[in-house]
């Protein structure tokens, strides 16, 4: 729903909206006839920021609060975690906290540039009124999935790891149980 259109959405009521989903999918009713009125529901709309520092003294950004970004590339919880645990070992390692902040956000600018540039592309093939951006979607990516670098390339940026478009983390350096392993037998 767009946020333009819900106030119209509100007008006409959730007896109208109900129908109109459980003609879509009537296995959903009983989901969603619990809901009387739309503010029992939430409306969440969301855009792409990113703050130009990701400290300000001693106050840290993380997560969406320093870079939300739209969901289709799932990467939101990620993100914050990685912030957070990245932060901890910065902050645990360098006893002069500001350059642990400086450090912190320099490290996770890179990291973060690549979603925020993958959201921003890739956004209108996911959410879009046109025509042919998601048929153009729906074409390549099942084909691209089947091709050797760029399906590692996928598997890669879905698991929240790509710092480029030809880069990539190793968590392993965040955790030794994390480290990349390269089965040849797959």
């Amino acid at each position: 729903l767009r946020a333009k259109d819900y106030d119209a959405w509100r007008a006409a009521g959730m007896k109208a909206w109900q129908e109109y989903v459980i003609s879509l999918w009537p296995e959903v009713e009983p989901l969603i006839t619990q809901f009387e009125q739309p503010d029992d529901l939430s409306f969440a709309t969301y855009g792409d920021i990113c703050v130009k520092h990701y400290y300000n003294n001693r106050l840290v950004f993380i997560g969406d609060a320093a870079h939300a970004t739209s969901p289709q590339l799932g990467q939101g919880a990620n993100m914050g975690l990685l912030d957070a645990l990245i932060l901890d070992q910065h902050l645990t390692q360098t006893p002069d906290v500001n350059a642990a902040l400086k450090t912190y956000s320099k490290k996770r600018r890179q990291h973060v540039r690549f979603y925020q540039m993958a959201s921003h592309w890739l956004t209108p093939f996911f959410q879009s009124d046109s025509v042919w951006q998601p048929a153009i979607r729906d074409a390549m990516f099942g084909m691209m999935c089947k091709l050797p670098y760029i399906s590692t390339e996928m598997v890669r940026t879905l698991a929240g790891i790509k710092t480029g478009l030809f880069s990539h983390m190793n968590p392993g350096e965040i955790h030794p149980d994390y480290e990349l392993r390269y089965d040849k037998t797959v």
